[in-house]
């Protein structure tokens, strides 16, 4: 068995030095992106608490358009018949003669 010089040790040991350091970083950027996620976590489930709220505000407005658009309609249809009304009012009074139109025998 040969004999290791102690450079040769030394190199090794600051590989394993270097190595360490490393692994310390990368257990150190792990232990944050961990504490990140415990961080957000409680964020990930208002998220999801806002996009069903989202989804029901979505249908309530689809839902009063809806009643809008009937409650245009049906005031339109009364619009119609009340200016229908009013020409056949007009018309009645249009047959009657003004007082200075009237003969008087």
């Amino acid at each position: 068995m040969g004999c290791v010089s102690s450079e040769a040790l030394r190199q090794e040991n600051q590989d394993l030095v270097k190595n360490l350091l490393s692994l310390q970083h990368t257990m150190q950027q792990q232990q944050k992106v961990l504490n990140d996620w415990e961080e957000y976590r409680p964020l990930l489930s208002q998220t999801e608490e806002f996009r069903s709220q989202i989804e029901t505000l979505g249908q309530e407005n689809r839902d009063l358009k809806e009643y809008i658009g009937t409650l245009e309609k049906d005031l339109a249809q009364r619009r119609a018949k009340e200016v229908g009304r009013l020409f056949y009012i007009n018309s009645v009074f249009r047959r009657i003669p003004a007082p200075h139109q009237v003969q008087t025998w």
